[in-house]
């Protein structure tokens, strides 16, 4: 565009100059002839025929100029449809690179649109995963909890039956335990009763009433050491005369040793019993 501007421009000043140049031509003073004294027709006539002679260079310069402002719209029109065609053809490229830069930046705009969309939807689903991995965790330690407080109260619950049923056994441990001493205190008590009627029946034995002799009863304390050997005696509470009460007591001494009991738990270093003859 700017080379065919200034070629225009170089033409233009070229024409001027030719112009110029034929005008100064033109103008140019010839020599004239030396002066001669005619009458005043004969100058009349003489500028009459330079007026015609001149007719067709003045003709002929008019043409030329002219053409020349002919050639000069001509070229003027040829450079602004030039110029025009070059301006639209320019207006077609700006406008071309507009709709390519129109398109690119809509396309940019979609893209930047689509990326933020799969941006809030991959944000979306990542909060949702966030939301429901929580619930789960939630979930979980809920669970984990009702897990905990159950455990808690099955072990809080065997714990008490555990001590129920411990309390139970022992109970019934000391029941037990108690008829077991109650039926070895019976027993012990019988086993006494027949340990002591033996003895009372051995001392019996060995027992002779003195001839003239009164008394019905006597309560006697013996020692006695392990083996059943006698080593102590002594009458009380007699209601018997003296010779009574002495027979008493060398009965006693004579039943020496004394029976064994059935349960070794039942001897006692003193014993005493009522003897009843």
């Amino acid at each position: 565009m700017d080379a065919d501007r200034l070629r225009a421009v170089v033409g233009s000043v070229v024409v001027h100059l030719v112009v110029v140049g034929i005008l100064a031509f033109t103008m140019w003073e010839r020599p004239k002839p030396p002066a001669v004294a005619v009458s005043k027709p004969i100058i009349q006539a003489r500028a009459v025929d330079e007026a015609t002679a001149m007719e067709p260079v003045r003709r002929r310069e008019a043409e030329e100029q002219r053409k020349k402002e002919f050639a000069e719209q001509q070229r003027k029109a040829a450079a602004a449809e030039k110029k025009r065609k070059a301006e639209e053809k320019q207006k077609k490229i700006e406008a071309e690179r507009q709709r390519k830069a129109d398109a690119q930046r809509k396309k940019a705009e979609v893209e930047k649109k689509r990326q933020a969309e799969l941006k809030r939807k991959q944000e979306a689903i990542k909060a949702e995963a966030e939301k429901k991995r929580l619930a789960e965790e939630l979930r979980k330690k809920e669970e984990a909890e009702r897990q905990r407080k159950a455990e808690e109260e099955q072990q809080r619950r065997n714990e008490e039956l555990k001590r129920q049923m411990d309390a139970e056994a022992k109970a019934e441990e000391e029941r037990i335990a108690e008829e077991v001493r109650q039926q070895r205190h019976q027993q012990l008590s019988q086993q006494q009763l027949q340990y002591i009627s033996d003895i009372a029946n051995k001392v019996q034995r060995n027992w002779l009433r003195p001839p003239g002799s009164t008394g019905t009863l006597c309560s006697v304390l013996i020692n006695q050491i392990p083996g059943g050997e006698i080593i102590g005696v002594r009458v009380t509470d007699c209601d018997g005369d003296t010779a009574f009460q002495r027979s008493v007591d060398a009965a006693v001494r004579k039943a020496s040793p004394l029976p064994k009991p059935a349960d070794p738990e039942l001897f006692q270093r003193e014993i005493q019993f009522d003897f009843k003859p």
